[in-house]
Formats: structure tokens, C-alpha cells, sequence
């Protein structure tokens, strides 16, 4: 498997600011999910939008974000954080 980048590291940061700032306030879909517009993601973060749609596909493969674009050009997406829990569980 490919390393991630430095991109990629930035984006995850910065998605999973975003789930922790809307978890806290209560704000998370009933599913989990939150919005995100991709400009303000490249505007934030500095980096070209096709950077975020390799940063996000190679997220999604390492399974560690799910996502589902908006239907229309400009439109938010959908980011789910897959939380990894389940490793952290003491034995028993």
C-alpha cells in the first residue's frame, strides 16, 4: 500500500477537525455524515482540487473516510469518518 502524503495528511486533519467540531455541537447528520464544499477545502488547505480527489480517493481505499459527491458541479460533499474504535477495546 501506498505512504500518505503530505496533502493527504492535511486533508484528513483537517476532516476530522471538521467531524470533531460538528460531533460537539451536535450537528452531525443522523447517519454521521457532514458537508464539506471542495473549494473551501482547496482554499483552507491550499492545494489544487485534483490534489483533494487523490487525497480523498487514497482515503477511502485506506478506509479511513467515506464520501459521496454532491449531484451538481459546485454542490457539497458528503465525508463519513470511519472511527477505528473497535482497536482501541481492551481484551475481554
Amino acid at each position: 500500500m501506498k505512504r500518505m502524503t503530505p496533502a493527504t495528511k492535511l486533508l484528513f486533519g483537517l476532516l476530522k477537525g471538521k467531524y470533531k467540531y460538528f460531533s460537539e455541537r451536535i450537528m452531525l447528520a443522523n447517519d454521521g455524515s457532514f458537508y464539506c464544499i471542495d473549494e473551501a477545502l482547496m482554499e483552507l488547505l491550499g492545494i489544487a482540487d485534483n490534489t483533494i480527489r487523490r487525497a480523498r480517493i487514497f482515503l477511502k481505499e485506506a478506509e479511513e473516510i467515506n464520501y459521496a459527491i454532491g449531484k451538481h458541479k459546485g454542490a457539497a460533499t458528503r465525508y463519513w469518518i470511519i472511527l477505528k474504535g473497535a482497536k482501541m477495546e481492551p481484551f475481554g
